[in-house]
């Protein structure tokens, strides 16, 4: 999608970030342009991104050619199956974990996940909805639900971390697991915050910009978790439907 500003005829379409200002030292880039007025504006440049996916397909990896990229150790990825998304749970026993990204990048630094529960998991497994994340997987900033309690966290290198308050709050079928962040106009300080239909439930501020951002951490996904002793499995919930996109 291109932005013509002009007249009309003598339009000229833009299909990169320009620059505001005099051209002598005082050009500021421009990260989005709107159009509107205040609360009513939207955004036109650039495109805002919105990925969705149902599942309703048959049993089979959650893979490149559903446009997912899932990072996971073999056989434990997440899989569609019986038209829901959950963790593969066969195999040898321990605690194992999968996450998986949309392969398309959001257009934004501002960006959502969230993901609707179908079937209700173990108390100790946890699921969850992830932004601003890399293609290796090493770097997110996620929601996660573990029975009743609601957690934000951190990726970094490998390394997750809890992040800001936890809250508790019971699973039920068709609940919205919501996870996005936004900035303030004047400082880009980052705040992430959780949401459960509606409902602002955890919340935390990136005041030292802890979470890596740019244009190589705009994936989003999510993540389960499955744990396997003497021939049983224990599964996190499964999702029904997921999306993401820019804000």
């Amino acid at each position: 999608m291109a932005v013509y500003p002009g007249n009309g005829a003598g339009s000229i379409g833009i299909t990169k970030y320009g620059r505001l200002g005099n051209g002598a030292g005082g050009a500021l880039p421009l990260s989005r342009i709107m159009v509107g007025n205040g609360s009513d504006s939207i955004q036109v440049f650039p495109p805002k991104k919105v990925f969705r996916d149902n599942f309703d397909r048959s049993d089979q990896v959650l893979g490149q050619l559903w446009n997912w990229w899932t990072i996971g150790t073999s056989p434990y990825f997440i899989w569609c199956v019986g038209n829901n998304a959950r963790m593969y749970d066969d195999n040898t026993d321990g605690q194992r974990l999968s996450w998986t990204s949309w392969m398309d990048d959001t257009s934004t630094d501002k960006h959502y996940s969230k993901g609707k529960i179908a079937i209700i998991g173990n108390s100790a497994q946890g699921t969850w909805v992830s932004c601003n994340g890399n293609q290796a997987g090493t770097d997110h900033v996620g929601f996660q639900w573990t029975g009743s309690t609601l957690q934000l966290f951190t990726r970094i290198n490998d390394t997750t971390t809890a992040r800001g308050t936890s809250a508790t709050r019971a699973q039920a079928v068709g609940d919205w697991l919501v996870f996005f962040f936004n900035d303030t106009a004047t400082t880009e300080i980052y705040t992430y915050n959780g949401y459960v239909n509606g409902s602002l439930l955890c919340s935390w501020t990136d005041s030292t910009s802890l979470a890596k951002k740019g244009a190589a951490y705009r994936r989003v996904g999510f993540g389960m978790q499955r744990n396997r002793s003497f021939f049983s499995s224990t599964l996190s919930s499964s999702f029904s439907e997921w999306e993401g996109g820019d804000l």
